[in-house]
């Protein structure tokens, strides 16, 4: 089974939901081609072959070329014989049948009309009708192939968007509202959060929930005494998925920059906390 094309790279389709690459999908982003090798799920082309990607370069494409000129003009065909007479009828006081036709002769001859050169094919009936058939076409050899096009420029480069996520799992008991620090994840890149999504398996049963993002500085790894929850610092202001919703995306206090490095972890806040989330965030380079 040959690759799949899927055009552009995107981390989430038109309702927020993660996107899922296959083994022979290929995507584009920026410049280049990429290949997946495996299931991917919300990891930039950019992680490379680490988390399945394999970058396949990036090419410009040839312009066609021009026609090629008109063949010089064939030769003029011989001069086609005389049809022959027909029999002459025998003296009566009726008059004797009429002689068949003769045999249709042919002939060739080149016409030049508004500059274009025709080999004309003329043929004309025998004694007793006097028609004549006039066919043109124009003739000469193929031209050659024209050159190959130049190659076409380079189109400009944008910037690269990524997405950061967490899926938390209860394991069959109600999630906890709290700041979960014992997984934060890494910001690969320099950056502005300018979106956070949440989706729930099951509907929020009563009251809501409430969550953010917090980034502790890369600055503070290391540090004697720094602690996630303590330093760490909310990016825009909290999402809240109310009662009976599944799920929703948004922007309010957004965007806000981040630091390659930076940890990034979610908070919760609320009583309508379900068994399963899952919470992103998409950050794009300035």
């Amino acid at each position: 089974m040959g690759n799949k094309y899927r055009g552009y790279y995107k981390a989430v389709d038109a309702n927020g939901n993660l996107i899922t690459y296959n083994p022979g999908d290929v995507v584009r982003k920026g410049e280049l081609y990429y290949l997946a090798t495996d299931n991917i799920i919300g990891h930039s082309p950019e992680h490379g072959t680490r988390v399945g990607w394999v970058s396949l370069g990036a090419g410009g494409s040839g312009g066609s070329g021009t026609d090629g000129a008109t063949g010089p003009i064939g030769n003029t065909g011989p001069i086609g014989s005389t049809g022959n007479t027909g029999n002459t009828g025998a003296d009566s006081t009726v008059a004797g049948p009429i002689g068949s036709t003769g045999a249709t002769g042919s002939g060739y001859s080149n016409a030049t009309i508004n500059g274009v050169t025709l080999q004309m094919t003329f043929q004309s009936a025998g004694v007793g009708f006097g028609s004549t058939e006039i066919i043109g076409r124009v003739v000469g050899a193929t031209g050659s192939d024209g050159a190959a096009g130049t190659t076409g420029p380079t189109g400009p480069t944008g910037g690269s968007e990524h997405i950061l996520g967490f899926v938390l799992d209860g394991q069959g008991t109600t999630l906890v509202a709290q700041h979960y620090t014992d997984f934060p994840r890494v910001a690969e890149m320099e950056g502005e959060v300018y979106e956070v999504g949440i989706r729930s398996i099951d509907s929020v049963p009563t009251g809501f929930i409430r969550f953010a993002f917090n980034k502790l500085p890369a600055s503070y790894t290391g540090a004697p005494g720094a602690s996630l929850e303590a330093d760490g610092e909310r990016l825009g202001n909290y999402t809240q998925l109310s009662s009976g919703n599944r799920g929703i995306t948004a922007s309010s206090g957004l965007p806000e920059g981040i630091s390659a490095g930076d940890l990034i972890y979610p908070n919760f806040i609320g009583t309508g906390m379900t068994q399963k989330l899952q919470v992103f965030l998409r950050y794009r380079t300035t």
